[in-house]
């Protein structure tokens, strides 16, 4: 199975708060998006805040072109769209359709990607906590 792993900043911003921030006996919620797969929700305890030993084993999951935390039609067919293109070099680049389409990065739209999306198609993401 394709994985992605991120290394998330947002994990050392919280295990360098003061765990008196932080109610004891509680879990947390940390909502996990990259820019371009399904968000996760991973839980998290004050004990591991304190001892700033936090494991993210989920995957985070490719294929979400268009960001709205679903790998479906609209996806498939912004990539086919730009497909065989190159991301352009410019300032604003995350901005174009060749950016969000190139799934692993590599910064080309091509088959990798799109078995990225065809792996992942019909799945959604965890919802964002309230």
């Amino acid at each position: 199975m394709r994985k992605i792993f991120y290394v998330l900043l947002a994990l050392f911003v919280l295990c360098a708060m003061s765990s008196a921030a932080f109610a004891a006996d509680s879990e947390y919620s940390l909502w996990i998006k990259g820019q371009k797969s399904l968000a996760v929700e991973h839980k998290v305890t004050v004990e591991e805040l304190e001892r700033g030993e936090i494991v993210v084993t989920k995957e985070l999951r490719a294929g979400d072109v268009d960001g709205n935390n679903k790998i479906d039609m609209d996806d498939y067919l912004l990539l086919l769209e730009v497909y065989g293109n190159t991301v352009p070099n410019v300032a604003n680049k995350e901005n174009t359709p060749e950016w969000k389409a190139d799934c692993d990065n590599n910064g080309k739209v091509d088959m990798d990607d799109y078995l990225w999306l065809l792996e992942n198609y019909g799945q959604s993401g965890d919802t964002e906590p309230k």
